[in-house]
């Protein structure tokens, strides 16, 4: 492109020359948010800001931002990339600029970003089928080396515009939603939706990601050091189109009245369901062979409702959260569907918890990027049984490592429990933290006192700011401490107290956390625990008899497990264990297996098959679990959901299995 074509405005920002026509949008072979392929038109040309916005521009405007210059280790130059832009200020600034010189400034549209960035290509990148000079740093975020956001360092494309592929992420105008079949004119997205677009990828973002046609999303509030955007200079006012519904598996049919319950006073164990369930068709949603991470409610209608996400790999950006109810009274689960899912993030980790005011609560990671870590955390509720959920609201808005990977509990003043993993990368632990809702439900703080364990973190004795193990379960006791007990495996070694599980012990409501041995063997990775508080004023403690550790190596022990009638039963797998004084003693422990017949499940997630039988049960696992009125106890896994009483568990081991 020839030089004199550009021209520049009273801030130093250049515009290249942007021709009317059309192209075919879109992508018909990879990601399923890139189809259907459609026809695009343009009716006038407009004009497009030749690289993102510098920090020394935008700050003509804000020169507040200046102190957010260099976030997340990236350079911090003048002519660097501003980054650590909300959609909202990007917009503001655009505003401020047509003000200030009397010309049409706005984000472009996402067709229009796509058309000037393929600028007359029909191929994956505007520079052909690879990308060339590709500038990838690393996807996890804990590089020491400093990022360069430096514009225009690449080679431009053939209508004069740079970092179109990679550099930062860059806001569009649209609402995110799915494309519409039909050939389009100026099209602008729907009039209303829960994300914006984003496009072009970031320096954290792999190759594949970075096509011309390939889409991103983000939350409007969202402020991070890899997200930008440039401007459209244009008179043309972009039609806004609509959007194709459809009622997810979980939204349809859904009933809004109050069950009546007969409690069950017999032991029982039914038979094991199946609550992962593909979709009918490939075109109702994402459903990828890895299945794990449950959370389970029980609704007041009676439908029991389960979230998990579902990936090809646990750090990728195709990871979403899909859901499954299984209506009262049904004996099959509904196919699985997708809940929750920002285009192009890792979804990290998912939980909900049932409020005794009626809301149903989801709380769930959102990735800056393709890694389970450098997370934001965010809530939102329904008050219709899961159908339909408030717009989010953050948990926490800064990018931390904070997980919300396990249950939520209501403790004694009806506040919200969150536990959240939490790794110190540089000092090499890790933990579990716990936000505490306000009064009103509407914001959390994280109940912390420290910001960093201490060297005796795992010590007898110890003191620190953070529950011992990640995956920690959490409940309130009746007396207002809080127990917990976590995953004691870690990626800095196998941190035991005297060979067991650690157990903590808060008296100020999470802030701080004393720690000693539980009677129960540890745990590991591909492994999770839970707690659960009865109606018959018992505690439930799940978890197994080894970890994942030593069954990979084959050194199993097992564990000695005593029932209700002083029988001991040597087993193996995922157990039961029932205190009746606040978790002081731990009276009866079981396995969760029939004694007869044997039979062979497969549990899902990276759990093998196993033979269900007296002495041997589920291996492994991440597990939750609730209980109904009727006293039935509802415990999932990866991929399997069991139904038990308490006069079950509290039953001899000879006892089989009762439908």
């Amino acid at each position: 492109m020839n030089d004199s074509a550009l021209w520049t405005n009273s801030i130093g920002m250049l515009f290249c020359p942007i021709p009317a026509g059309c192209f075919q949008m879109g992508e018909g072979a990879l990601e399923q948010d890139e189809k259907p392929v459609h026809l695009v038109r343009f009716s006038q040309p407009f004009w497009m800001e030749q690289m993102p916005v510098t920090n020394i521009q935008y700050e003509q405007f804000d020169p507040k931002h200046r102190q957010l210059r260099g976030q997340g280790g990236t350079t911090s130059a003048d002519q660097d990339a501003c980054t650590n832009i909300s959609y909202t200020e990007a917009q503001a600034f655009a505003e401020w600029l047509s003000r200030k010189e009397q010309k049409y400034y706005r984000l472009p549209t996402e067709a229009e970003w796509e058309y000037a960035c393929r600028a007359g290509t029909h191929t994956a990148f505007s520079c052909g089928e690879e990308l060339e000079n590709f500038h990838f740093t690393q996807e996890d975020f804990f590089q020491k080396e400093m990022v360069n956001m430096r514009t225009g360092q690449g080679k431009p494309n053939a209508w004069g515009l740079y970092d179109m592929h990679g550099l930062v992420e860059e806001w569009c105008l649209d609402w995110y939603a799915p494309y519409l079949p039909e050939e389009q004119e100026d099209p602008c997205g729907p009039q209303d939706g829960a994300y914006r677009v984003t496009r072009g990828g970031s320096v954290h973002t792999q190759m594949e990601y970075l096509r011309s046609a390939n889409r991103m999303a983000a939350l409007e509030e969202t402020r991070n050091e890899i997200t930008g955007f440039r401007l459209v200079c244009t008179e043309v006012q972009p039609h806004f189109v609509g959007m194709r519904k459809r009622l997810r598996y979980w939204q349809k049919d859904v009933s809004q009245s109050e069950p009546q319950y007969q409690i069950k006073e017999e032991p029982i164990f039914l038979k094991p369901l199946i609550y992962v369930r593909p979709p009918q068709t490939d075109s109702e949603g994402p459903f990828y062979p890895h299945n794990h991470v449950p959370s389970i409610a029980l609704l007041k209608n009676g439908d029991l409702f389960a979230t998990w996400f579902s990936a090809k790999k646990e750090c990728g950006r195709e990871l979403t959260v899909l859901a499954s109810r299984l209506r009262y009274g049904h004996e099959q689960w509904d196919p699985a569907d997708e809940f929750y899912k920002i285009a192009d993030r890792n979804m990290s980790s998912t939980a909900i918890v049932q409020h005794p005011n009626g809301r149903l609560y989801h709380f769930n990671g959102i990735a800056m990027s393709g890694t389970e870590f450098h997370l934001v955390s965010i809530f939102r509720y329904s008050e219709d049984n899961g159908v339909t959920w408030s717009r989010e609201q953050y948990l926490n808005s800064e990018y931390s490592t904070n997980k919300p990977i396990c249950a939520p509990v209501i403790d004694l003043e009806g506040r919200i429990l969150v536990p959240a993993d939490q790794y110190d990368m540089e000092a090499m632990q890790q933990g579990t933290v716990l936000f505490r809702s306000s009064a009103t439900l509407d914001c959390f703080e994280q109940q912390t006192c420290y910001g960093k364990n201490r060297e005796n973190f795992l010590t007898r004795h110890g003191t620190a700011g953070w529950i011992a193990g990640v995956h920690g379960a959490v409940l309130p006791l009746k007396d207002g401490r809080l127990l917990a007990f976590g995953r004691s495996e870690s990626r800095c070694g196998r941190q035991l107290m005297e060979g067991k599980m650690p157990m903590s012990l808060s008296e100020d409501m999470g802030r701080s956390w004393r720690y000693r041995p539980a009677p129960f063997p540890p745990i590991g990775y591909a492994q999770r625990c839970c707690l659960l508080r009865l109606f018959e004023e018992a505690i439930v403690f799940f978890s197994f008899t080894d970890p994942q550790y030593d069954l990979k190596s084959g050194n199993i022990r097992g564990m000695d497990l005593t029932d209700s009638h002083g029988e001991i039963l040597h087993g193996y797998g995922l157990y039961a264990a029932v205190s009746f004084d606040e978790g002081a003693t731990w009276t009866v422990q079981r396995l969760i297996t029939t004694a007869k017949p044997p039979q062979e499940y497969d549990p899902g997630a990276s759990c093998p098959t196993f033979v269900m039988d007296k002495t041997h049960a589920q291996p492994q696992g991440y597990m939750q679990a609730v209980q109904a009125p009727d006293g039935m106890i509802h415990l999932i896994s990866s991929r399997l959901h069991y139904r038990f009483n308490l006069p079950w568990l509290m039953s001899g081991h000879s006892l089989g299995q009762t439908e």
